[in-house]
């Protein structure tokens, strides 16, 4: 699927009314087909990595720059309080004046984010800010997650030494053994997103410096 935001409002994209994409300041792919990937590569002259290209990059590779447009690819935490918990790769390519996503995972921020966008009434969004926006919203998320994770660890410390009592057998140590490794998995697959995140904000800052430095 192709959804476009273009005058705060969420555009759906096929053939039929593609040449809405000229307007537009954000593309969103999702799990998209070879035929969607193809409409996009002819209409804005760019590669759309696939599902494959974006499991296979190497941390080392990616994040790059192709003419002026920066690739950047993080690793995104979905369905976190659920027990079909996932990460996977998301690709943002940053243009001049377009946001291109590839995302085959439908994490919280996105949806959070596209609610925040339908609220504003500036009128002066532009691509980076909408990247830098997104940036913000998922390391808050983030951080929240770590945080619930932190609770649920007080919780359980305090189940096991501080509750009251008679015997111990009321205790279900099995749920709480569940519990830890649920936590600890979740908290694995957070810091992995983070630092991800991390070299991305790096590379982007650096790469604005240079566009700065050489206008």
């Amino acid at each position: 699927m192709i959804l476009m935001y273009a005058n705060h409002q969420l555009t759906k994209i096929d053939e039929t009314n593609k040449s809405l994409l000229a307007d537009a300041i954000w593309i969103d792919l999702i799990t998209p087909t070879r035929k969607e990937e193809k409409l996009i590569e002819e209409f804005l002259n760019i590669d759309v990595p696939t599902k494959k290209e974006m499991q296979e990059i190497e941390p080392s590779s990616r994040l790059y720059t192709d003419d002026d447009d920066l690739f950047m690819t993080a690793t995104m935490v979905a369905q976190s309080g659920m027990p079909d918990l996932t990460t996977d790769p998301v690709t943002f390519i940053l243009m001049q004046n377009k946001l291109v996503t590839v995302r085959y995972i439908e994490p919280q921020v996105f949806k959070s984010f596209v609610i925040r966008l339908s609220k504003l009434k500036t009128k002066d969004d532009d691509a980076k800010k909408i990247f830098v926006g997104l940036l913000e919203m998922t390391t808050d998320r983030l951080a929240d997650i770590l945080e619930n994770i932190s609770h649920d660890f007080d919780k359980i410390s305090y189940k096991i030494f501080h509750s009251e009592h008679k015997n111990n057998d009321k205790i279900n140590y099995k749920s709480l053994l569940k519990s830890i490794g649920a936590n600890g998995d979740l908290t694995t697959r957070v810091r992995e997103s983070l630092v991800s995140f991390l070299r991305l904000t790096s590379f982007f800052e650096q790469a604005m410096g240079q566009k700065i430095d050489s206008e």
